[in-house]
């Protein structure tokens, strides 16, 4: 039944999707399509695309909504060309490298780095919402592949290890506000130094980060593991110039949606593709 609700919802014209969206007589009729006692209804569709040099197949499992998005456009598209960009240039074994994934969401980003950059290595995800938590590992249980290279760990991730109470709404965590929550629970925090150093982990190839406005505390519980690697990082900015000059005192070089070098008198862009110097030496 669900899979049909995609396939409707993916013949539904966008700007026709945005009136109903809008519209509150709509409201009742959305809910009962979309959702039910334990939060979304979930959908497992086929996604088969192909990025760069990359080409993924796997059963995603999400939101109405988004898995009829991750079928018909993909998620995120300009994001994943261009890590898979900056680690063709930049990393050798282009198939065995160990990913994080902070902020995971429905888990989408890191099911095709799961199906391509790290088919023989690691992805390790970070999701504090239960339910979005839930999405991932259903999609994880749906790709023999994934069982082995794709680990989901409902964690959040800042500064320091502890407990937190976040405010969760249906599709994202934001430790800071409620005005879109639903309920509200505690989850544990760890940094990704800690975590990484019980898990003895020592290479990380790529990290990205997106997480609704702490992106900078992630960055500073991870200083140890940028120090020590050389891991190409990806994060939201949320207007933060913290974060760009974050990465300049780490000696990384940063560019922005277009791959080009970011430079300081610029806005900052959604998303910053750092990359440190020291990798330099291993462009090909």
């Amino acid at each position: 039944m669900n899979n049909l609700l995609v396939k409707i919802y993916d013949t539904i014209p966008k700007s026709l999707r945005l009136k109903i969206g809008q519209s509150k007589w709509s409201k009742g009729l959305r809910r009962r399509l979309l959702y039910d006692s334990k939060g979304f209804k979930t959908a497992k569709v086929v996604v088969n695309r192909v990025y760069g040099t990359y080409k993924v197949n796997f059963q995603f499992v999400a939101s109405i909504k988004m898995a009829a998005k991750a079928k018909r456009l993909g998620i995120e598209n300009t994001l994943l060309r261009n890590s898979f960009s900056l680690i063709e240039n930049y990393k050798s074994n282009r198939t065995n490298l160990t990913v994080l994934d902070v902020g995971s969401n429905f888990g989408y980003l890191g099911a095709v780095w799961a199906d391509s950059i790290a088919k023989n290595g690691k992805v390790l995800a970070f999701e504090p919402n239960k339910n979005l938590f839930a999405s991932i590992t259903k999609t994880i249980e749906a790709n023999a592949h994934f069982k082995n290279n794709f680990e989901i760990h409902n964690l959040a991730v800042g500064a320091e290890n502890k407990t937190i109470t976040i405010n969760a709404s249906n599709f994202s965590s934001n430790a800071e506000s409620m005005e879109t929550a639903i309920e509200a629970y505690e989850v544990e925090m760890v940094t990704l130094d800690d975590f990484l150093n019980k898990k003895s982990i020592q290479q990380v190839d790529v990290i990205k980060i997106d997480v609704d406005g702490i992106e900078l505390d992630i960055l500073k519980g991870a200083i140890n593991l940028l120090k020590q690697n050389n891991s190409i990082v990806i994060v939201e900015t949320n207007n933060d110039m913290r974060i760009a000059t974050f990465f300049k005192e780490l000696d990384y070089r940063i560019y922005d949606m277009k791959l080009n070098t970011f430079a300081a008198n610029q806005a900052l862009p959604l998303n910053i593709f750092c990359v440190p110097k020291k990798l330099d030496n291993h462009a090909v």
